[in-house]
């Protein structure tokens, strides 16, 4: 299955955003486990994920990439919700995520791909949780 397809199953087993966000991020991870080429394209929408443009003197935003944009309506809905905490910009913490996997491919550390993402997930999910 795809992204698209895996968030559509999620929401409709009314899962909150928590449980939506680690799964989301899960399944992102086996899928790049499995076909690796996937992980440069993840980088480079993460690097192309601009917010800011400048024009002369002003700032205007600009929409994100879908893998950043997905995660990032999850944490606007999250934080809505009260799942979330609300002191620090959605914006902020959906950019945390290609760092978890820009972590995992980088680490040296003896332990899977995949598990290496589950377990930076878990410190995220705390950091970003509202209770």
């Amino acid at each position: 299955g795809t992204l698209s397809e895996k968030l559509g199953m999620l929401v409709a087993a009314h899962a909150d955003c928590k449980e939506i966000l680690s799964e989301m991020v899960l399944f992102t991870a086996r899928l790049v486990s499995e076909n690796r080429y996937l992980l440069p394209l993840l980088f480079t929408e993460a690097m192309s994920h601009a917010h800011f443009r400048s024009k002369g003197n002003r700032q205007t935003k600009m929409t994100p990439p879908e893998f950043m944009g997905t995660f990032l309506r999850l944490i606007q809905e999250g934080q809505s919700r009260g799942e979330f905490r609300q002191d620090v910009p959605a914006e902020i913490i959906s950019e945390m995520f290609p760092s978890v996997f820009q972590g995992a491919a980088c680490s040296h550390i003896d332990i899977s791909f995949e598990e290496n993402i589950g377990l930076k997930l878990k410190l995220l999910i705390a950091g970003i949780s509202a209770d």
